[in-house]
């Protein structure tokens, strides 16, 4: 397993992210979790990806919420 930055040019972990989001929080993103990732993936954010067999297993994201 390795740990990376995922942008927006990583299409298909974009797809596996979607995927663990509705998985995980299926009543808040069943619908829209595809749109969610790309959120996250904007400049000023930070998404870190958990991948495994070029798979992603898992990501956090960060946001700047103060100055």
């Amino acid at each position: 397993m390795y740990f990376r930055q995922l942008t927006i040019e990583n299409k298909h972990f974009i797809k596996d992210a979607a995927e663990l989001l509705r998985k995980a929080f299926p009543q808040s993103y069943s619908d829209s979790a595809d749109e969610e990732i790309i959120s996250c993936l904007q400049d000023e954010k930070v998404v870190i990806g958990a991948i495994e067999n070029n798979k992603l297993i898992g990501f956090v994201g960060a946001i700047p919420q103060y100055n």
